[in-house]
């Protein structure tokens, strides 16, 4: 299920670094505490476990304004700001919509932004292809043993053969720690569908 919460700062404008998601993070914990304390802490200390991994099952945009501004240590942001936030697990959906209803703001960077519109999105029709634009990037990483024998992180480029390989595998394993089965085997991709234009 997807969100789209709609907000305005409380005081003129919004100033944020270039670098904020652990905000937004820690905002959704905040909602989600409000109305569940006993779900947020096991999904920000344990999450849902399969083979060896934890996965939090949520996602989120970054903060979205037409009216934004580019400054030399970060942004400045007025008027809407549009938040979007999804997850395929209904007690994340349903303790965030009460924690959000509850607060009434969220809670940023010692600012506040108050909350004016919460919309449920409707589910997109899938059929055998779609196209997706995301709303932020896809970090993909493998890792490796340098030179030094130290296991590292390697960050993936889209025009790496293991990029898609290492994505499909990771949804897969969320897929499992979700559902507790595994995942449907996808039809059959045409050559025709890779080619790049």
């Amino acid at each position: 299920m997807r969100f789209k919460i709609s907000l305005h700062p409380e005081g003129e404008r919004l100033k944020l670094p270039y670098n904020y998601n652990h905000a937004l993070a820690a905002a959704i914990y905040s909602f989600l505490a409000q109305a569940d304390s006993t779900f947020s802490h096991f999904l920000h200390q344990e999450g849902f476990y399969h083979q060896g991994k934890t996965f939090k099952l949520f996602t989120f945009s970054p903060l979205l304004s037409k009216r934004r501004k580019a400054i030399k240590d970060g942004l400045i942001m007025e008027g809407r700001i549009d938040w979007f936030i999804s997850s395929p697990r209904e007690e994340f959906v349903t303790s965030l919509a009460q924690g959000i209803l509850a607060q009434g703001f969220l809670p940023f960077l010692n600012q506040r932004l108050i909350v004016e519109e919460v919309e449920v999105l409707s589910q997109p029709a899938f059929g055998d292809q779609a196209s997706f634009r995301t709303l932020s990037p896809i970090v993909v990483s493998t890792g490796e043993v340098g030179s030094n024998g130290k296991f590292h992180k390697k960050f993936l480029s889209p025009e790496e053969p293991e990029f898609s390989q290492i994505l499909e595998e990771n949804l897969k394993r969320k897929y499992q720690a979700c559902y507790g089965k595994e995942a449907p085997a996808p039809p059959p991709v045409q050559a025709h569908r890779l080619q790049r234009h």
